[in-house]
């Protein structure tokens, strides 16, 4: 890319700092999106649909993984600040469905026993889990 290796370590003297860099930007655009499903998408499930997207188009772009579920694998090697960063991005995700989950309660279009963030927290936990498995079996055509 024409980047110099000091020209890196000038702007993040660390990979904690860099992480925490991607982490953050990472969020940000996660942000955005969430706005702009909540503006522009009524229906809940098309919302929650959409949502599913971003994970499929992630594996997409090169197979890559979510940056988030990445580093939580890595949680033990990483710096205290990026730990907090990583776990505040699985936080925004699931605060985000618990949210939409609620208001289709709210509506009447979506139906769940459980409480909406305990239903949130084993839906992004199942899009995490299936970019795993998307990766271990080399099969990115099942991914939702």
């Amino acid at each position: 890319m024409g980047i110099k290796t000091a020209s890196i370590h000038y702007h993040f003297p660390t990979k904690g700092d860099l992480g925490l860099a991607l982490v953050r930007r990472h969020r940000q655009e996660l942000t955005e999106a969430f706005a702009h499903l909540d503006a522009d998408e009524p229906d809940t499930w098309e919302r929650l649909l959409q949502y599913a997207f971003f994970f499929r188009a992630t594996l997409e772009n090169g197979h890559r993984m979510c940056l988030g579920g990445m580093l939580a694998i890595e949680h033990k090697s990483l710096p205290a600040d990026l730990v907090a960063e990583v776990r505040e991005f699985f936080e925004e995700n699931e605060r985000w469905l618990a949210s939409t989950l609620q208001a289709g309660r709210q509506a009447r279009t979506v139906v769940f026993g459980r409480p909406a963030a305990e239903i949130a927290r084993i839906l992004f936990a199942a899009l995490e889990g299936a970019m795993l498995s998307a990766c271990a079996f080399g099969d990115f055509s099942e991914v939702p």
